[in-house]
């Protein structure tokens, strides 16, 4: 029960977070230029983004992105959702990271539900000659938890692996 209250507060939080993050961008930032050195690497630049991750998609018929981008990722969220909440005995590790994700995937759906498909960006990172694209705190969110858990998984298997090797061999 604990670890499920601590999700559900660790979702809540993020897309609060997030929502609030890309209010006062679309208050502060949308009629200002791009700030490239906001704070050390980090700058600000407001856009409004039809497609996700590196506008992928911007450009597609707007019933295919509503397909895609709005309903399949709120099906795909809400899946993961109730796996996450429904497994008899959730993982410590992944259901961390998964809410992380949702809580990302959450942010930025409730952002094209409420303005029109889509999604306000705001931060890049600058690092002399490498510049990212534009992203928000829910991609960074959801980055995070998908690192996490793919590093999250590779230690358990490493730890399995580590384990059958210091076994004695069987005999027969």
């Amino acid at each position: 029960m604990g670890r499920r209250l601590g999700f559900i507060a660790l979702l809540a939080l993020g897309i609060w977070a997030d929502q609030v993050s890309k209010g006062l961008a679309r208050q502060l930032l949308a009629a200002a230029p791009a700030l490239s050195h906001g704070v050390g690497p980090i700058g600000f630049k407001y856009a409004q983004n039809p497609g996700v991750l590196s506008s992928l998609g911007a450009d597609w018929p707007e019933p295919l992105r509503l397909w895609l981008f709005t309903i399949l990722v709120g099906l795909l969220l809400l899946g993961l959702l109730g796996y996450l909440l429904g497994s008899p005995r959730p993982r410590g590790r992944l259901l961390w990271c998964g809410g992380l994700i949702l809580a990302g995937g959450l942010g930025n759906l409730l952002d094209r539900l409420l303005h029109e498909g889509l999604v306000t960006d705001f931060l890049f990172i600058d690092l002399g000659g490498l510049r990212s694209d534009i992203f928000n705190l829910a991609d960074l969110l959801i980055g995070i938890g998908m690192v996490g858990g793919l590093l999250s998984v590779a230690w358990d298997c490493f730890k399995r692996r580590a384990g059958r090797a210091g076994r004695s061999p069987r005999t027969r």
